[in-house]
């Protein structure tokens, strides 16, 4: 696949725009200059941004496959991404478990299931409770769920209105 700059172009501002807003939460200067500080709190859209544009190699990348067997590339799709998040993840879950253990946090068995299974980012209670910033990899885990079901069974604009509205209904439910 030929390379698209514009799109490493937005990665980049997409991790600058994530190392503004950590570097600011750390260091806390609040004698900064506006533009350093307004430039951290909107750091945090570079999380989105790369979603963004995640989403769309990913997509341009299947799309280019859509020759293969639907099987082999939903395999291979899955095999890929759990292999680039999963290994490192559970690395961060144990050693978050053991400096939890150290400094006496309450770490319980279902938090730790939760993180190990992808699911915790689903509760407000739960998402950071043992891997800081660990509710990105249950966004990122659920998109790479549903993507087969987005690529193989959307296929009008109809279908994507639907798909969009159905979105929102269990959005709404999830957060009462």
């Amino acid at each position: 696949m030929k390379r698209i700059y514009f799109i490493d172009l937005l990665r980049g501002w997409a991790i600058l725009g994530v190392i503004a807003v950590h570097s600011f939460q750390i260091s806390g200067d609040k004698n900064s200059s506006n533009f350093i500080i307004t430039a951290a709190k909107n750091g945090g859209f570079g999380v989105w941004l790369f979603f963004i544009v995640s989403a769309f190699t990913i997509f341009l990348t299947l799309d280019k496959k859509r020759d293969f067997p639907k099987l082999m590339i939903i395999k291979d799709f899955f095999i890929k991404r759990f292999l680039r998040i999963a290994p490192m993840y559970y690395l961060a879950i144990f050693y978050y478990t053991i400096l939890g253990i150290l400094t006496y946090n309450q770490i319980s068995a279902t938090n730790i299931l939760s993180n190990f299974f992808f699911v915790h980012g689903f509760s407000l209670q739960t998402m950071n409770d043992l891997v800081p910033g660990g509710w990105s990899i249950t966004v990122e885990m659920t998109f790479y769920a549903i993507i087969p079901f987005v690529l193989y069974k959307i296929k009008t604009l109809d279908h994507a209105v639907i798909f969009f509205i159905i979105s929102l209904i269990i959005r709404s439910l999830c957060i009462l």
